[in-house]
């Protein structure tokens, strides 16, 4: 039930004013040359990240971004800062989330032997002049600028109580729960919910009894809606569990898409 509700809201996301939407994150560029340390300060100031291609198409929405950037002295080798970094474990190139790089996907530029930089050239920009990836050293501040993205789950407008609750409960919820750890943590929830929707069954009949014999048809017409609520609220509760593990698995599925 919540997935349904949840998926249209995904490809309807909105990215906060001065930033371009692409995909499931919102960028920024900041058009102006820094060192990396500036960039991801910059970065962080609003709380983002320097850039981060993981995929194809975020490569590809890189590129597209880099020719937006308005350089002040324009120049082949203008480019832009990625996340990416090996100064830590030199050879070892690890993201700004301290995801390590999956060889799987790199858009080195092998032509001029990247990287090639050794421990002199620890951090990595995607110039204008090959739109590939090129370790350089990450003080150099005269050509690169910044562009952030903002993490997806940042993104995500919250527009009710209940998915509130349950993005609150999926927060508190660990990667490798079983559901039965789930129903046990949970029980005193459900607990409480069954105890507010607790029917008290002769108020009932005796309402049915009214409802069946009410020459009033405003009263009969509360009466049915009394009826109504009651049966809504036990529908509720019954679907409550259901949909904070659908949730759980959704969330799930938007850390992949998003290369989390």
């Amino acid at each position: 039930m919540l997935v349904n509700i949840y998926q249209p809201h995904l490809g309807t996301l909105t990215c906060p004013s001065g930033w371009e939407s692409h995909g499931l994150k919102c960028y920024k560029m900041s058009h102006q040359v820094s060192n990396f340390w500036n960039a991801k300060k910059y970065c962080h100031d609003q709380n983002a990240e320097v850039i981060m291609p993981k995929t194809l198409e975020e490569n590809k929405i890189v590129k597209k971004l880099l020719y937006q950037v308005k350089f002040k002295s324009p120049d082949k080798w203008n480019g832009i800062w990625i996340g990416l970094t090996d100064y830590e474990y030199e050879g070892t190139w690890i993201w700004n989330d301290a995801i390590k790089l999956d060889s799987a996907y790199v858009v080195w530029n092998t032509d001029l032997d990247e990287p090639g930089g050794g421990s002199a050239e620890n951090c990595v920009i995607i110039p204008k002049a090959t739109t590939k990836w090129h370790d350089v050293n990450c003080s150099i501040s005269k050509y690169y600028s910044a562009v952030c993205q903002l993490k997806a789950t940042e993104m995500c407008p919250c527009r009710c109580d209940y998915r509130r609750k349950l993005e609150y409960w999926e927060s508190k919820i660990s990667q490798n729960q079983t559901i039965e750890d789930l129903k046990k943590e949970l029980e005193p929830v459900i607990r409480q919910i069954q105890t507010q929707l607790k029917v008290n069954t002769t108020k009932l009949s005796s309402t049915i009894r009214k409802l069946t014999s009410a020459k009033d048809e405003q009263k009969s017409c509360h009466t049915i809606g009394f009826v109504g609520a009651v049966f809504i609220s036990a529908i509720f509760g019954t679907v409550f569990f259901m949909d904070l593990v659908m949730f759980r698995q959704h969330i799930n599925n938007i850390r992949k898409i998003c290369g989390r």
